[in-house]
């Protein structure tokens, strides 16, 4: 195997670094995915709380619609 020139060497350098630019963009993608499927975790809670606590489904999104407009 013949050895690298310089600028095969830095083209490579440059191929890298792109793809670490754009696993770093897929990271914070998976990262917000992460999080909104938190806040939806606790949305759900949140309204199985008011259906076990007695209220009907629909009584219990309309509750959980306030709630979340009052969190923010």
């Amino acid at each position: 195997m013949k050895p690298k020139t310089r600028e095969e060497l830095f083209a490579e350098i440059d191929r890298k670094q792109e793809e670490i630019n754009a696993l770093k963009e897929d990271i914070k993608k998976l990262e917000r995915y992460k999080q909104y499927n938190e806040m939806a975790g606790e949305i759900k809670a949140v309204y199985d709380g008011y259906v076990q606590s007695g209220f009907t489904e629909k009584q219990a999104f309309e509750l959980t619609k306030i709630s979340m407009t009052f969190s923010k």
